[in-house]
């Protein structure tokens, strides 16, 4: 599936086709954050921008879209705990959360009451997951809010403002307090330093008591364990672990049918056996919750979010939702009506068929299949090729 996806990504970032009736259009081309939507011949909008990749399938006319991912939240044990509706729950920490919907990213108190205007990017700093950080437009660099919305260090336009005289956000500390550095002329050779704790009152520090914090933060980087999730293929199917984020030590190793771990964990990773998603310890692999979920997970800061979002959405040449996907990928576009779909079946790649309903009319039960033409389809299962109709039948 992450091949896929990034297929769609390279074809719709360098190829955003102008076609006869329509238009794959990204609202802002300078953004990561893939907004992708359609216009129609008079410049309408009839697929709003808020897809991370959408791709057309030009022999129908179709348009299919790859979804954000759309988390809500749950205890490490499995039980729902915290959900906003048309939004995503991009962090979460008991007395805050940070939320991300169609309008950017917004800071909310743990009943998604919301905090703090929208901001362009919003961040946990990553060794003591405390100080939030926000961008409220791309041209500025991240300034510090309270977990109550307030700026404690405004951000600032590094190449586009004096910032003379202004606060710069400079390193956390560990009681949740951090250091901030102001300039004090425009050459920005003469500076001054401050700490702000973590109930907002600031304290004036000298440059050496500065620099023992900001060593203390470097050391504590450089010390912290941070995982990524990795796979291999093995017999033409992929097997999941967890590495070190270089990639030079396998942590867990390749044996499971997914794995998924977050930048703001270090103690939980997790993984897909039987089509479900549970969560172990790393790197001992004892089990915190046995598989339960048949939606993706990772776990951050020792929650679990769980992705409600489709893989992928479909809607015709007026940009009208046809139908959605779960769990599964779409393979190739439609011919005669059907479709190319695949599944991780029990950490197997199995393939299968829909229809223009979305309906999986030949279940995922092949080690490959190719499109229907003429009625029928050459499909390969336990190393034997034959053709099948459109019921599912093999053809003699």
């Amino acid at each position: 599936m992450k091949k896929l996806i990034l297929l769609f990504i390279i074809l719709t970032l360098t190829n955003l086709v102008c076609l006869a009736k329509s238009e794959i259009f990204q609202a802002d081309k300078n953004s990561v954050y893939h907004q992708f939507g359609v216009k129609n011949e008079k410049n309408k909008i009839i697929i709003p921008p808020k897809y991370f990749s959408i791709y057309e399938d030009d022999t129908n006319g179709y348009f299919v879209a790859v979804a954000k991912k759309q988390y809500s939240v749950y205890t490490i044990n499995g039980v729902p705990l915290f959900e906003i509706k048309n939004a995503s729950v991009e962090y979460y920490d008991n007395d805050f959360a940070i939320v991300r919907d169609d309008k950017g990213y917004y800071l909310a108190d743990n009943t998604g009451k919301k905090l703090s205007e929208y901001y362009y990017d919003m961040k946990i700093e990553p060794l003591y997951l405390k100080i939030i950080l926000g961008t409220p437009n791309k041209t500025e660099e991240y300034g510090v809010i309270s977990k109550k919305g307030k700026y404690l260090v405004k951000s600032v336009n590094m190449h586009g403002e004096n910032i003379k005289n202004k606060y710069l956000y400079g390193v956390p500390v560990k009681d949740g307090g951090f250091i901030a550095v102001k300039l004090l002329n425009s050459s920005n050779d003469r500076k001054e330093f401050f700490y702000f704790d973590k109930n907002e009152n600031i304290t004036k520090l000298t440059e050496d008591e500065a620099e023992k914090y900001m060593t203390a933060y470097e050391n504590g980087i450089g010390t912290r364990n941070r995982y990524r999730s990795n796979w291999k293929f093995e017999n033409g199917n992929p097997k999941y672990g967890i590495s070190d984020m270089g990639g030079r030590n396998q942590i867990i190793d390749y044996k499971y049918e997914e794995t998924n771990i977050s930048q703001y964990e270090d103690k939980f990773f997790a993984y897909k056996e039987n089509n479900l998603w549970g969560i172990k310890t790393i790197p001992d692999e004892k089990t915190v919750l046995k598989p339960t979920f048949k939606d993706e997970i990772t776990v951050k800061n020792g929650f679990i979010f769980v992705n409600k979002s489709p893989s992928f959405v479909f809607f015709d040449n007026n940009g009208n939702k046809m139908f959605e996907l779960y769990n599964t990928n779409i393979e190739t576009k439609f011919y005669e009506g059907y479709a190319v779909i695949s599944q991780n079946v029990k950490g197997k790649i199995l393939y299968g068929y829909i229809n223009e309903k979305g309906e999986n009319v030949i279940k995922c039960q092949y080690d490959y299949a190719h499109s229907f033409k003429n009625g029928k389809a050459d499909v390969e299962k336990d190393g034997r090729k034959f053709y099948i109709d459109k019921s599912g039948n093999e053809i003699k």
